[in-house]
């Protein structure tokens, strides 16, 4: 009898499992933020969160991608197409899941880290996380006002890198 080998099977239960933690994540972060209005599985892309911002609401689509890789992920992978006549690359399909218009925000989450190329685009997130404490979370103006006002050199726990990043961004708002 020819072994019949169900590890496909497995990696597929070991990817929902990280997406459900995920999306379970989210629902926990929506008790405790009323911008966070909606979290749905498996409907538009594999998490889409509805956020609400001065009265207005927008979708982000959330990849959330699993892989046993050992090399970090690059722009050529999340670019490349299977199929070089159509939108099948991680971006297209993402921005394809979009039928809200303007104001829609996109999300990977993944458990590989990213190499060099993709790297400046996680930094504002690590920062903002950051930044949280020190900002007001519920309105944007007095969030603005208030990085205006971060003294940089009282953020310990912020890299060099990171505290030149504020520093070039807050004659700007």
């Amino acid at each position: 009898m020819d072994d019949i080998s169900d590890a496909g099977g497995v990696a597929a239960r070991i990817g929902f499992k990280y997406q459900d933690h995920v999306a379970a994540s989210f629902v926990l972060e929506m008790i405790g933020d009323p911008r966070i209005v909606q979290v749905e599985c498996e409907t538009s892309d594999d998490i889409t969160r509805i956020l609400r911002f001065e009265g207005r609401e927008f979708p982000e689509y959330v990849q959330v991608k699993t892989t046993d890789r050992d090399k970090n992920w690059t722009a050529t992978e999340i670019a490349s197409r299977a199929n070089k006549n159509a939108p099948t690359s991680l971006i297209e399909k993402s921005l394809l899941a979009d039928k809200h218009g303007p104001g829609a925000r996109f999300r990977i989450v993944t458990r590989r880290s990213v190499n060099a190329s993709l790297d400046e685009y996680g930094i504002p997130n690590q920062i903002a996380r950051k930044l949280i404490p020190y900002l007001d979370q519920y309105d944007l103006d007095r969030a603005l006002q208030d990085l205006r006002a971060v003294d940089v050199n009282q953020l310990t726990d912020f890299s060099d890198f990171e505290r030149s990043l504020v520093t070039v961004v807050q004659p700007t708002i």
